[in-house]
């Protein structure tokens, strides 16, 4: 008998066993580990019960045949509109793989959650089976991601470096137009349309920001956001959102930078910052992503020695077709200029107006 339903907690067990015989990387700051799984269940699970930006932080499902987990598949919205869909895990066992569970996996999701307009996805650039599993369900390459990691002298070699110190800002609901701008401006077209972004992204209300804060104490991180203004165009021309590992371990410290496009020479002096803050905590190193389309950050991480731990493909899937194959087919037809023959039995009576204008007879 096969199976999906969502997660429960006696499938963890089995779900910490796929996840742990995957051989695929995780660089999303949200995900939980396993064990935090299995500790953080029933919070997690409370905050699923109301609308926050942790909602659907263990958006789970599992494919289950004769009564054994043999797959699952985690998804997240990347937008708070929830336009756009990311899927996080996708993890079948090795025994079952020539039955297409993932296949019927990303089926029941896309089914489930059919008001998502664009899925994403992220895979190894070398995993050629996923990679054709993911084109059969309509995927189509969308960039390339590399991940760089700074090890701990080269961060300590940084936060030592003679550069300018930059008047950083913290980030606040006030700062969420400029953020968004920056945001904009630093991708492509088409990448911009695919995540969708408007200013509620970037802003936080107060059940936000404690829901952040359960999120951070689950995690075992702290965060620290800043920006760069450039008070002669009025806006924002670098940021970093810094995720910072509270205990030693084997994840690294994890930032998004953005740049504007015209202000690359921001790179070294950001991460000189980034650097000097990291030093407070584990030396576990830092990792930093780049798209194919920021060649000036592919060429100062190279420059600065860092190495690329995994190059993954950023993919992504429209539904807008379904919305077309699902119109009603009548839909837009003329039916007078089709059939000439059928008119109102009468002439529709005028109205007030028309009344008022005709010129009054005369006698």
């Amino acid at each position: 008998m096969f199976l999906i339903r969502r997660v429960q907690f006696l499938d963890l067990e089995a779900v910490a066993a796929l996840c742990g015989a995957s051989a695929a990387g995780e660089h999303s700051v949200s995900l939980l580990s396993t064990d935090q799984m299995r500790h953080w269940y029933g919070p997690v699970r409370l905050l699923s019960l109301f609308p926050n930006r942790y909602q659907h932080i263990f958006d789970v499902y599992v494919a289950q045949v004769e009564g054994k987990v043999v797959g699952m598949i985690q998804v997240s919205p990347v937008n708070v509109t929830r336009t756009t869909w990311r899927i996080d895990r996708l993890i079948v066992n090795e025994e079952f793989s020539s039955q297409q569970i993932g296949l019927l996996l990303m089926g029941w999701v896309f089914e489930y959650y059919r008001n998502a307009r664009t899925w994403i996805l992220e895979i190894n650039i070398h995993d050629k089976a996923s990679l054709a599993v993911y084109r059969e369900k309509g995927f189509q390459s969308l960039a390339e991601q590399s991940y760089w990691y700074l090890a701990p002298e080269t961060l300590q070699g940084l936060s030592g470096s003679s550069h300018n110190p930059l008047q950083l800002r913290p980030v606040s609901n006030a700062d969420a137009h400029l953020l968004c701008e920056l945001d904009t401006v630093a991708m492509p077209p088409i990448v911009r349309n695919i995540y969708n972004r408007h200013l509620d992204d970037f802003r936080r209300n107060y059940l936000q920001r404690l829901t952040d804060t359960v999120g951070l104490v689950l995690s075992r991180q702290e965060r620290v956001s800043r920006y760069v203004y450039e008070p002669q165009r009025k806006a924002a021309i670098g940021a970093f959102d810094l995720y910072l590992q509270r205990d030693p371990g084997l994840q690294p410290h994890r930032v998004h930078l953005w740049v504007h496009p015209a202000y690359t020479w921001l790179y070294a002096p950001l991460l000189q910052t980034i650097a000097q803050i990291a030093l407070y905590y584990p030396h576990t190193g830092l990792e930093v992503a780049s798209a194919d389309y920021q060649p000036e950050r592919e060429a100062y991480f190279t420059a600065l020695g860092a190495g690329v731990t995994e190059r993954t493909l950023l993919m992504a899937r429209s539904v807008w077709h379904k919305v077309r194959e699902s119109r009603n087919p009548l839909e837009g037809l003329s039916l007078p200029d089709m059939l000439p023959k059928w008119q109102p039995l009468q002439n529709p009576l005028p109205n007030r107006i028309q009344q008022e204008l005709e010129p009054p007879s005369e006698f």
